[in-house]
């Protein structure tokens, strides 16, 4: 016969506080040591009293509780594979194959692989405390809160489902904090540097990247069928993920009909020229039979080299690819002082986005005030020996 609750509990003082402590039932003759902070129960009156009378109505619900019969426990791998997507799929939530691929990978990579085999109410406040503790100096930031975005989903996801009473993830200890840090930007001296050290059989590909701001995976994903060459035009409609899977652009936005200027037109045609495999579903940048180009490979073996010759720093996380399309925000504000230009320059949805990219800019709050100045005539305020004198 299952053992049956009847506690009183035990009342401790932690930091001051009154919490109560009491056992709980998680599984056949498994008990779990609980403590529950009674202050939000008690409204400020700590009575002895108040809080005798407390303690015993939450020592009614908890036995309540433990001598209700069990309901099979999922592990943490049942409920990822099951009732997490159920769940996400009754609320509505549609994510684009590219956002699922990604959300699919971190839960294999962070949830299932160190806790699949547990049960979903055993994992502890420790264990995700030691969990994200284990994750600094490993990970960005952006990175770290990805993976915290996915715990929190899943759990709330087990909260509402009632399958579990209350989740082990706490914000102010577990949320990964994103610092402030200042991404690299190159000038445009230092975009030729690396240009000219990028091995020669992806010398074309670096300078359509360095013009255009496209995105490495956009750039990973042509196929010469892409190619206008009578018009110089690129069809920039599909990405490579880090798969090597070719998929649909993410966004409206990104997806357009790109105008080559004509001296990349014509490094194209060279590049075509040269190359064994030229038909139109073949990739227009390819290893050596012709598959496509991994992220990592572009990024170690072709990037990296280039940017160590020319003797740019590299920072974790900030040097990839993507630092062309950050410094191709900031050079082409330079020269036209127009967001929306470069907005529609970089494919983006929100302008937001593209301030983020240009970045702080010393220089501009200056310029404007000497624009004023010039368009309201100051000299003509001012006393003319102040003009004199200067």
């Amino acid at each position: 016969m299952a053992r049956r609750s009847y506690q009183e509990g035990t009342l401790e003082w932690k930091r001051d506080k009154p919490t109560l402590r009491f056992w709980e039932r998680v599984g056949p003759d498994k008990w779990v040591h609980r403590r529950f902070y009674l202050d939000e129960l008690l409204n400020g009156d700590r009575r002895p009293k108040r809080i005798r009378e407390v303690i015993r109505k939450k020592m009614a619900e908890i036995n309540e509780a433990n001598n209700k019969p069990l309901v099979s426990m999922p592990t943490v791998e049942e409920f990822v594979n099951h009732g997490w997507r159920l769940y996400l799929k009754s609320s509505g939530v549609e994510l684009k194959e590219t956002s699922r691929e990604v959300k699919d990978s971190l839960a294999r990579r962070f949830v299932v692989k160190p806790f699949g085999h547990k049960l979903l109410n055993e994992i502890t406040v420790m264990d995700m405390t030691e969990f994200f503790a284990n994750l600094q100096g490993k990970y960005s930031d952006n990175y770290r809160i990805a993976i915290w975005t996915m715990w929190k989903s899943l759990f709330d996801a087990a909260c509402d489902l009632e399958v579990i009473k209350v989740s082990p993830l706490r914000p102010k200890i577990h949320r990964p904090k994103k610092r402030d840090v200042k991404k690299p930007r190159l000038t445009d001296e230092q975009v030729m540097a690396v240009l000219r050290s990028i091995k020669d059989d992806y010398k074309v590909m670096a300078l359509l990247i360095a013009v255009t701001s496209m995105r490495i995976g956009e750039v990973l994903a042509l196929q010469w069928a892409d190619f206008d060459e009578s018009k110089g035009e690129l069809n920039v409609a599909y990405t490579l993920t880090k798969h090597k899977k070719r998929q649909f652009a993410k966004t409206v936005e990104s997806k357009k009909i790109v105008q080559l200027p004509p001296p990349v037109v014509a490094a194209l045609r060279v590049h075509k020229a040269r190359s064994a495999y030229t038909s139109g579903s073949n990739y227009i940048f390819c290893g050596s039979t012709g598959e496509a180009i991994s992220h990592w490979t572009a990024v170690r073996k072709i990037l990296k080299p280039a940017l160590v010759a020319a003797g740019i720093e590299q920072v974790p996380f900030l040097t990839g690819f993507h630092l062309f399309r950050r410094s191709g925000a900031r050079l082409l504000y330079e020269l036209c002082r127009d967001p929306k230009m470069v907005q529609e320059y970089m494919r983006h949805r929100n302008i937001a986005t593209t301030m983020l990219y240009i970045g702080e800019v010393d220089y501009v709050g200056s310029e404007a005030m000497q624009m004023m100045a010039d368009r309201l005539e100051i000299p003509l305020l001012v006393p003319q020996e102040v003009l004199t004198v200067q």
